[in-house]
């Protein structure tokens, strides 16, 4: 479905059949970077983009570090890709900023909630209903 060139190795999404998906009523979440989120939305255009967003890039470099996984200069590189992707997060739909994991969490799940609520996503609206009148006449 996508892939790119994320700091210095190679990420892909497989391609899936999406409209078995959506038939299914399957959310599909993907963790991707703003190039991969730009691709998908191209190809899929009822694709809801969240952007999970650090408190700020001081928090973000003391999380790497606590890490332990990243060498100083990775350390150094990720920094600067992800100031540039905060720079993208204003064309998600949403963005949560990730202070606390359990809030982060919460807020996902409400938007989850919020987002099988559309209505273009209620099956009942998708079939014929009586007219309100007969039910409130």
């Amino acid at each position: 479905m996508e892939w790119a060139e994320v700091l210095g190795n190679y990420y892909g999404t497989p391609r899936t059949d999406m409209e078995a998906l959506r038939s299914e009523r399957v959310d599909l979440i993907l963790d991707i970077d703003t190039q991969g989120a730009k691709k998908v939305l191209e190809k899929i255009n009822h694709a809801v983009l969240i952007y999970l967003l650090p408190p700020s890039l001081k928090e973000l470099e003391e999380r790497l570090m606590k890490r332990g996984l990243d060498t100083p200069e990775m350390i150094k590189f990720r920094l600067a890709n992800a100031q540039k992707d905060v720079e993208e997060a204003h064309w998600y739909h949403y963005v949560v900023v990730n202070e606390k994991i359990e809030e982060a969490i919460e807020k996902l799940k409400a938007i989850i909630i919020a987002e099988r609520c559309r209505r273009n996503k209620i099956p009942i609206l998708e079939r014929k209903m009586k007219p309100w009148e007969e039910y409130h006449g």
